[in-house]
């Protein structure tokens, strides 16, 4: 876990299956509000230890959202203990970053739940969804 970054429950869930766009959906309670599902690319892989999803600069409503994780060693299916990392810009310009944190993640394509502390002591409490490109 990085210096700084406080976890609490984090839970995870299967996604639907790959289309040829993917997307994003987040559901976020804290630092603010905000629920939006944009199409977009989301670059899933499955190595043969590895799994990882990630998408950048995803505009959901007038914020942007960028995330990644991971998940190893990888066995196909199940729920791992994964590594997260998450960053919302406000429409001001503010960026919050969360830095790599350990969550428990389920792989199927997914999603996450997040109740996390960013450095400052900003929370950030909410959900993330994510269907993989094809």
């Amino acid at each position: 876990m990085a210096a700084g970054l406080a976890t609490g429950a984090n839970a995870v869930t299967p996604a639907a299956a790959d289309t040829d766009t993917g997307s994003v959906t987040i559901s976020l309670t804290e630092p603010v509000a905000i629920i939006g599902t944009a199409d977009t690319t989301v670059s899933c892989t499955a190595g043969r230890l590895t799994y990882q999803a990630s998408a950048s600069t995803v505009p959901i409503k007038s914020y942007t959202v960028s995330f990644t994780v991971v998940a190893a060693p990888y066995h196909g299916p199940g729920t791992y203990t994964g590594l997260l990392t998450l960053q919302l810009t406000e429409p001001d310009g503010t960026v919050i970053t969360l830095p790599a944190a350990a969550a428990p993640t389920t792989v199927t394509g997914g999603s996450f739940t997040i109740d996390l502390t960013a450095p400052g002591g900003i929370p950030v409490d909410g959900s993330l969804a994510w269907v993989c490109s094809a």
